[in-house]
């Protein structure tokens, strides 16, 4: 399922895997010995068998073994609390990566119909949705098939922002259309992230599906008269682009795609000033 903003004209205006690590260093392999026992990795509350001498040698001992093991404890218990947080971050990344793979193979899918619109005709004959031949799919391919080459849309940091945005807003709460729940546009949400001008558009998609499959039904428009997500993908005047794509409780996950002709992004922060 997918919807289209169409594209709006106006007159151009006056982003380390952190490695926690836990040493319990002991003075030397003897000391170890002594103190703990052979291979009972500093947990052992038996002294060694062997003469100590001095009492006083043995209090300090004592000491210095109830050192270590409080030492041993706290250390352990700050490596636990790292290992759960390295944990999480693995988790964290390994639910976002996805998503933001896929996007970016949105991205270059696009830009391989858009550089190679004869080529992705077969590809599109070959794809499930191609293989329906719908009267939209035949019609799909015959524009492929005619279409003139275009440049590579580029990537836009402004432009990705925004798209994520309007996932995120939708996402959560199970929304559609090109509306955020504050009631903003797709224009006013690049327009946080940068300036753009000449024109601008946005593609939804809702679904679950690869990158190829979401470029396909964007392309194929079914149900769609204006064939309006296709032409935003095909447009000249577009060429500039930012996708992001998540989690969405009504159909699974879903796609956004904003485009532009001119977007100029903000300059970065620069530090003390």
């Amino acid at each position: 399922m997918a919807g289209a903003f169409p594209a709006l004209k106006r007159e151009p205006p006056p982003s380390q895997y952190f490695r926690a690590e836990m040493k319990t260093p002991l003075q030397s392999s003897r000391e170890r010995r002594f103190l703990f026992g052979r291979g009972n990795n500093g947990r052992s509350d038996n002294f060694p068998d062997m003469a100590i001498g001095k009492i006083t040698y043995t209090w300090i001992v004592h000491r210095k073994m109830k050192a270590r093991r409080l030492g041993t404890a706290v250390a352990s218990q700050k490596h636990v609390i790292a290992r759960v947080l390295t944990a999480f971050l693995f988790l964290l990344v390994a639910h976002l990566s996805p998503a933001a793979d896929l996007a970016a193979e949105v991205l270059a899918e696009m830009n391989l119909a858009r550089t190679q619109p004869s080529v992705y005709a077969k590809t599109l004959a070959t794809t499930r949705v191609g293989q329906t031949k719908t009267a939209a799919v035949l019609e799909a391919i015959r524009f492929l098939e005619t279409a003139a080459p275009l440049p590579p849309l580029v990537g836009s940091p402004g432009m990705t922002k925004a798209a994520l945005e309007h996932v995120q807003d939708l996402g959560p709460r199970g929304g559609r259309g090109h509306h955020g729940k504050d009631g903003s546009t797709p224009f006013q949400r690049i327009s946080r992230h940068g300036q753009w001008s000449g024109s601008a558009a946005e593609n939804i998609y809702y679904g679950s599906g690869d990158a190829r499959g979401i470029v396909c039904a964007w392309i194929v428009d079914e149900g769609v008269a204006s064939r309006q997500h296709r032409l935003n993908i095909f447009s000249p005047a577009l060429t500039l682009a930012g996708v992001a794509h998540g989690a969405h409780t009504g159909f699974g996950a879903m796609c956004v795609a904003d485009f532009a002709a001119v977007y100029t992004e903000p300059e970065p922060a620069v530090a003390g000033s």
